[in-house]
C-alpha cells in the first residue's frame, strides 16, 4: 500500500510496488513461455513474453532507484510496455475478445 501518490512523497512505498510488479511480470512471462500454444499463437505470445521481460527489467530498476528522478525514467518506460492495447496481437492469436 502506498502512503502517497507521488513518488517524491513515498519512495520506499513506490519501490516496493515496483518490486511486486517486477515479480508479477517475471511470473507472467515464465507462464507464457512454458505453455504449449497453438502454432498461430506462438510468435505473438513470444513477442508478448519478450516485452514483459523488458518491462520487468525496467520495473526492477525502478525498485532499486535511489531517488525519485531515478525511479521515474524506468517506471515510465516499463509502464508503457505493459499497456493493455499492446497485448491485442497476442490475444487475437488466441481468438478471445480483444476489446478492453
Amino acid at each position: 500500500m502506498l502512503d502517497a501518490e507521488l513518488v517524491e512523497d513515498d519512495l520506499p512505498g513506490h519501490k516496493a510496488r515496483a518490486h511486486r510488479v517486477s515479480t508479477a511480470l517475471a511470473a507472467w512471462s515464465r507462464t507464457l513461455r512454458a505453455h504449449p500454444w497453438p502454432a498461430a499463437a506462438r510468435a505473438p505470445l513470444a513477442d508478448l513474453a519478450t516485452r514483459l521481460d523488458k518491462a520487468r527489467a525496467l520495473w526492477d530498476k525502478a525498485a532499486r532507484a535511489t531517488d525519485a528522478d531515478a525511479f521515474y525514467v524506468p517506471y515510465d518506460a516499463g509502464l508503457t510496455l505493459i499497456d493493455p492495447d499492446a497485448d491485442i496481437p497476442a490475444r487475437e492469436s488466441l481468438k478471445p475478445a480483444t476489446k478492453v
